[in-house]
């Protein structure tokens, strides 16, 4: 099977990276590709627990669901698999790992046909494909903890109201049972108090009734648990109990249940089964949300003993309120940032959202990008409170977030500061791993700096130069790379940044990091289409040139037998007439003239005509030095001095060594032209690179006053001339000559003239390949 391995990638990563993405949806799409594209008898992702000994759901390629719960054991090829984190194969099903640096998500089978021949391109491409359905299942998680925050959010938040308007502690049951039952999407749900602490009430139970028929084995989980409660005093989990439904289908279920504790007396218990996996809230899959079920425990505690109700519902608020403010001030941010799409703008902007008042709250940022080439993260701009007050002002309150002022005169402001100029002085090698600043590139995450803490050398120098106290390194990470690093800072305080603020620090630096590239997306757009706008214009422009050079052919050979007629009898007319008669002279100019025209037909009818070369491994410093030998006489007439930088031992070259020679014939002729009142022609001849690969450059430079930039772009232009005397078509010869080498040749204004460059790939010898060497001569 031939695999076009990079377009089934791209179709992967095409379908992963969608607009709207549903993460669920693409993990089945790409089920789906693959069984598809490689004619699999179908394939299937199997997600694990967090231990893992079983898989709690399932997607397969065919069918119309998505994941499904499910209770089967990790066993055989899956079992391997994940033990080993490598591709097993088991007959005819192929089981691929699905892991990331988090944790391990699952298992991809494939199950193959019998015929089906796999290779090794084939394994790595599955490896290739778990990676990026790794990468979707952590943005699932991601995204299913974000909607489980919301949900418990809103259960709070429900569950607060309706035990508000309860009177008794039947109605604070029945109320609590029903909103976290509704809520949660749970089989069951119970409360019951407790009397003397030792002795359980009668059960408030709510069961759905889609899950009546499981009353029996519920109940009876939550006699078990809420015995061990009762024993034990603290919350209890049991997790991947089975359940027995219709058509002796299992579902996973996970129960949990926690005291109902208020200032240390006990009020009842609370017990909740869910089926593990799917239930929107997880609070008892999900150990870690202990937390949300003491909260509901203790809200349903404070219920029944309302005088706590107040302080904790006060305290719940001022959190949510923290939250809202983060989240206000975000949004503030990234309307901001998309203010602009140019990049120094965009940096300007973002370190005055970091230190303004209302913004970020720190009173000073730095940024630090990341130079990948040298190996440097270098400073290239430093804002302090005071100066991003211009950007952001406080006088016009938030509304000044609407329309930032990041004129060039304010960015000037900014940069003049000697806080920034010091900023920009700062290079630090991404070697230090010990450095803060780097160890937030190299760990790509949010490194919090105490002022008590013991640094490394390179850091207190900075510390010291800036006086930084508690700090904060935030890395900037872009599609799959750093971008740099924003360290913000608040010397005038004493009060470190509390760890909390990490996370509102992660967010604030992936804004900013996805509008920087965005930024720099842009910019590649504009350049990408003033390119292609140029290259339709070129092709333009040779369109009507080719058609100009066929008629100018055809009308070249009609002109041409007549002028040959002329030509003659002029030259015996000329033979005829004394010398010097009025007659002989006019008969002269006849002839001189008939033979410029031939001239210029000539080179017409030699540019119009296909041009078939003669390869050979040539030297390009020997034709150079035969054209100089030809033009030295002329060049000493024109007092024009000669200079000559060659390096020696250049490779040969594979190319037609007559039509080089018309170039450089060419390349010195416009130059001497050019120097009319003398000057000095230099000529160099040195090793390059072309495409990637090793090339002869050759230079030829004058000091004629170089090229008007307004014509610059049409000198290689069939019939386009600047002197009265010329045909148009030297440059234009030289061009397509070059063209057929598959060579480049470069025109550039120096500073006393022009210099033409061209460049010509070395004649291809048996060795082993060189690395391409992309680093350009200055």
């Amino acid at each position: 099977m031939s695999l076009d391995c990079c377009a089934v990638i791209c179709d992967v990563v095409r379908i992963a990276n969608r607009a709207e993405p549903d993460f669920s949806r693409a993990c089945k799409d790409i089920l789906h590709l693959l069984v598809s594209t490689f004619g699999l008898k179908g394939s299937e992702l199997l997600l694990c627990d967090d231990r893992p000994r079983q898989f709690v759901e399932r997607l397969t390629a065919s069918g119309p669901y998505l994941f499904r719960p499910c209770c089967c054991k990790v066993e055989d090829g899956p079992a391997e698999a994940l033990a080993s984190r490598c591709l097993v194969r088991q007959d005819q099903k192929l089981s691929v790992p699905l892991f990331d640096h988090l944790r391990l998500h699952g298992v991809l089978n494939l199950s193959l046909p019998s015929d089906f021949q796999s290779s090794h391109s084939f394994e790595k491409l599955c490896q290739t494909i778990a990676l990026q359905v790794s990468g979707l299942l952590q943005r699932r998680q991601v995204a299913a903890g974000e909607r489980r925050r919301m949900a418990q959010l809103a259960l709070i938040s429900a569950l607060g109201r309706s035990l508000n308007k309860a009177g008794t502690v039947e109605e604070i049951l029945q109320a609590a049972s029903r909103i976290v039952e509704r809520h949660a999407e749970a089989f069951c749900v119970v409360l019951r108090p407790i009397y003397g602490n030792t002795l359980l009430g009668e059960r408030t139970v709510r069961i759905p009734k889609a899950w009546q028929g499981l009353r029996t084995p519920l109940l009876a989980i939550e006699e078990e648990l809420a015995a061990r409660v009762v024993a034990d005093g603290k919350v209890v989990f049991k997790q991947q109990s089975c359940v027995a439904v219709e058509h002796s289908e299992l579902l996973p279920a996970a129960a949990a249940s926690v005291p109902l504790v208020f200032q240390q007396h006990t009020w009842g218990v609370f017990t909740i089964v869910e089926q593990a996996h799917a239930s929107p809230l997880a609070l008892a899959t999900d150990q870690a949300a202990q937390g949300m079920l003491v909260l509901i425990a203790e809200q349903i505690a404070q219920a029944m003993e309302r005088l706590a109700a107040v302080e904790k519902l006060a305290e719940l608020s001022q959190e949510k309120a923290t939250e809202l403010q983060d989240i206000s001030l975000l949004y503030r941010v990234s309307r901001a940032m998309h203010s602009t799409l140019h990049l120094d703008e965009l940096m300007h902007l973002v370190l005055s959202a970091a230190t303004v008042e209302n913004g970020a709250g720190f009173e000073r940022a730095m940024l630090f990008l990341v130079n990948e080439r040298s190996g440097f993260l270098q400073g290239m701009l430093g804002v302090s409170r005071a100066e991003a007050s211009a950007v952001l002002p406080s006088s016009k309150g938030l509304g000044a977030w609407d329309k930032p002022r990041v004129t060039k005169a304010v960015r000037s402001v900014q940069r003049q500061d000697p806080f920034c100029r010091q900023v920009c002085k700062q290079r630090l090698s991404l070697e230090q791993s010990e450095h803060p600043l780097v160890q937030a590139v190299l760990q790509e995450r949010v490194v919090l700096v105490s002022d008590y803490e013991q640094t490394t050398p390179s850091f207190a120098d900075l510390k010291k130069l800036f006086s930084v106290g508690h700090c904060a390194c935030a890395p900037l990470i872009g599609h799959g790379k750093v971008l740099g690093v924003l360290l913000v800072d608040s010397p005038g305080s004493s009060i470190e940044i509390a760890p909390e603020r990490r996370r509102f620090l992660e967010l604030f630096a992936n804004q900013a990091a996805q509008a920087m590239e965005n930024s720099l997306l842009m910019q590649r757009l504009e350049e990408s289409h003033r390119h292609l706008g140029e290259t339709q214009e070129q092709m333009i422009q040779g369109e009507k040139m080719a058609a100009l050079g066929e008629t100018a052919a055809s009308v070249t050979h009609e002109l041409r037998n007549p002028l040959v007629s002329v030509g003659g009898y002029a030259n015996r007319l000329a033979g005829l007439l004394p010398a010097n008669s009025k007659s002989g002279e006019y008969s002269q100019i006849i002839v001189r003239e008939v033979r410029r025209m031939e001239e210029m037909l000539g080179n017409i009818l030699a540019f119009s005509k296909k041009q078939m070369l003669c390869l050979v491994d040539c030297h390009l410093v020997e034709i150079l030095e035969e054209v100089l030998v030809l033009e030295a006489e002329a060049l000493q007439r024109a007092e024009i001095s000669l200079q000559k930088e060659i390096l020696d031992n250049l490779p040969p070259i594979q190319g037609d060594e007559q039509k080089l020679r018309q170039v450089m014939l060419n390349l010195v002729g416009n130059a001497r032209q050019a120097m009319a009142s003398g000057g000095t022609l230099t000529v160099r001849a040195y090793s390059a690179h072309l495409r990637g690969e090793p090339a002869v450059a050759l230079e030829v430079e004058d000091t004629g006053g170089g090229i008007e930039p307004s014509v610059m772009r049409n000198i290689f232009n069939p019939f386009f001339t600047t002197r009265q005397d010329g045909t148009g078509l030297g440059l234009s010869i030289v061009h397509r000559i070059i063209e057929h080498h598959h060579g480049d040749i470069e025109v550039q204004n120096g500073e006393l003239g022009a210099r033409f460059i061209i460049r010509l790939t070395v004649a291809q010898v048996e060795h082993k390949p060189m690395l391409p060497n992309w680093t350009k001569r200055p």
